[in-house]
């Protein structure tokens, strides 16, 4: 799962919340670092990461990929998944979309002094820039492939991001549908 759908999932623990963000840009060492109120959050995290990438409808998303993305196929479903939380969301809360990203960007703003210094700047990007609502819509969700493209030791795998969008659009909505309310259900237990 990417951020979003990691954001969403921490329900409104503020702390796990934080825990749960910080794992994705942290090594082990750092998280351990972490203050202990967001333990529990990176726990959480990888608690998410296994059962996502052991759901058999997670897996047929990624094969969809494979033809297009090879090695990155599971990281690129990770950010279309994003794209179709937004696109299902009265599906799965009450709370509007945008009251959601104004909420969680005060928490991270909240608490950004208590990250770790190198962390800092980038929330305050992605607060600024509104990644949260990027994630709604194809050209946003072309700009996150893109950025990711820049680290990856192959971005060419990465270039067609659009093409695989679009013609496999219908089937991965369906598998994030079957997908997302057996993890909605199986991190219940980090919300109470």
């Amino acid at each position: 799962m990417n951020y979003l759908a990691h954001l969403f999932l921490s329900c409104s623990d503020e702390s796990l919340l934080i825990g749960n963000f910080l794992t994705d840009f942290l090594k082990k060492q750092e998280t351990d670092a972490l203050p202990e109120k967001y333990h529990a959050g990176v726990a959480f995290h990888r608690h998410i990461d296994t059962f996502t990438d052991q759901h058999p409808s997670v897996l047929s998303g990624v094969r969809l990929l494979q033809p297009y993305h090879s090695k990155y196929a599971s990281v690129v479903v990770d950010i279309f998944y994003d794209y179709f939380l937004i696109q299902n969301w009265e599906k799965y809360t009450q709370e509007s979309f945008t009251g959601f990203r104004e909420r969680v960007y005060q928490i991270l703003l909240d608490h950004l002094k208590e990250m770790p210094a190198k962390i800092q700047p980038r929330v305050i990007h992605m607060v600024d820039g509104d990644w949260l609502e990027s994630y709604g819509n194809v050209p946003g969700v072309l700009y996150a492939v893109d950025r990711l493209s820049k680290r990856a030791s192959r971005p060419e795998l990465l270039a067609n991001a659009k093409e695989s969008l679009e013609n496999e659009k219908a089937r991965l909505n369906t598998s994030f549908l079957d997908f997302f309310p057996d993890v909605m259900d199986a991190t219940q237990q980090f919300c109470f």
